[in-house]
């Protein structure tokens, strides 16, 4: 789900635990506390307050962390493990 919303242009507000960090990347903002609803929230709040220019910036962050995910590149690394392993 975090990549599917950066993909899609959204912010994403997820847990500070992997492995939700390694997805969200430095483009996700994160609850150090999943259980401080009132963090949390104060979170939220922040994060619907950016301006036009840094609410941009975010979304073109996490359009390009998506991008790390994508099928042809996941395809591309699968069959370079497997001529690894086969070569080995």
């Amino acid at each position: 789900p975090i990549i599917e919303a950066q993909a899609c242009g959204c912010r994403v507000l997820t847990t500070a635990k992997a492995p939700m960090s390694e997805v969200g990347g430095e483009a996700a903002f994160y609850l150090a506390d999943p259980n401080n609803a009132a963090a949390g929230a104060m979170e939220v709040e922040k994060i619907l307050a950016q301006d036009a220019a840094v609410r941009a910036a975010t979304v073109r962050a996490g359009i390009v962390n998506a991008a790390r995910f994508s099928t042809e590149r996941m395809i591309h690394d699968y069959l370079a493990i497997y001529r690894e392993v086969l070569d080995a």
